[in-house]
């Protein structure tokens, strides 16, 4: 245990070193008065209303601590491996990486580049100080932090979305009897009341996405087993987020047909995301239950053929 207490010790005095490299020397964005060098207001910046991105990165907030609660839930397993910690190489290889990806991220001015090796170092000092073991039980809760990390192209992905959202909502409206127009990304129709709906950026659902794909990530950790059910559920998460989105488009046009615009836009609008968020949740549990039924029914066709 003496062991483990002096490589625990050497992995928070490495960690701390990284933590105070990355807030005095993590970014250079910012120019001019109240200029900071530190990845981590970038990231509070960016998690925060204070940001200018197209896209919403609020979920980042919890992120680390879901991480944190992760290590939390397997102390006793954490316990046994701090007693047979070892040093490994390889963290010296993956720090090496996160020195590269930093530096390029300094050089091109792109802080999310460092927000990722500052994911990888953390892994790698695990390798370094508390050996091969310790970093494969620690691979979910340092990876999931990689959702907390702003992602640039995500961006550019809102204009697809939206249009997809657009054209999709268009045809089934239509499809169920409300004449509607599509005009670039508004849903327009003079029915009943008539309404004219923007899908804007904020509706485009890559916010549903980022978010569902994160809670779908950790529901597919604790209850699949096998790395392609993980995988499966996990990509899964996508097109239910957008097909949930699609959905959300459809009856807010549908509440402006019969109640009017005002109701749809502030009312309805405004709250209708959350029970949207909570079915997108509900569908990916009964895509996860159509999973273990159509495994266990391979099972019983398999022992009948054999």
């Amino acid at each position: 245990m003496d062991n483990g207490k002096k490589q625990l010790g050497y992995f928070s005095a490495s960690l701390m070193a990284v933590v105070l490299l990355l807030h005095h020397w993590g970014a250079t964005i910012w120019h001019g008065e109240g200029v900071t060098g530190s990845l981590f207001r970038w990231l509070y910046v960016m998690w925060s209303q204070e940001s200018t991105d197209a896209v919403d990165y609020s979920h980042g907030l919890v992120i680390p601590f879901i991480s944190l609660w992760f290590f939390w839930r397997d102390r006793k397993v954490w316990k046994g491996l701090l007693e047979q910690a070892t040093s490994h190489g390889f963290g010296l290889v993956l720090l090496a990486g996160a020195v590269l990806m930093h530096a390029a991220g300094l050089r091109m001015q792109i802080p999310h580049l460092s927000a990722m090796a500052f994911v990888l170092s953390l892994w790698g000092l695990i390798w370094l100080f508390l050996g091969q073991r310790a970093a494969w039980q620690a691979w979910f809760p340092v990876g999931f932090l990689l959702f907390a990390v702003p992602v640039s192209f995500l961006a550019h992905a809102t204009f697809p979305l939206r249009m997809l959202g657009t054209v999709v909502s268009t045809w089934i409206l239509n499809g169920i009897g409300i004449p509607t127009e599509q005009m670039h990304t508004a849903v327009v129709s003079s029915a009943g009341q008539g309404f004219a709906l923007d899908v804007a950026d904020e509706c485009s659902g890559i916010r549903s996405i980022m978010a569902l794909m994160a809670i779908t990530a950790v529901y597919a950790y604790m209850f699949k087993k096998h790395w392609f059910s993980r995988a499966f559920l996990f990509a899964m998460s996508i097109p239910v987020a957008v097909a949930a989105n699609i959905g959300r488009i459809v009856t807010i046009a549908i509440v402006a047909r019969f109640w009017g615009q005002d109701l749809a836009m502030k009312i309805y609008h405004d709250y209708s995301g959350y029970l949207i968020f909570v079915l997108c949740v509900f569908m990916v549990m009964g895509v996860s239950g159509l999973m273990d039924l159509s495994v266990t029914g391979w099972r019983r066709l398999r022992g009948k053929t054999l």
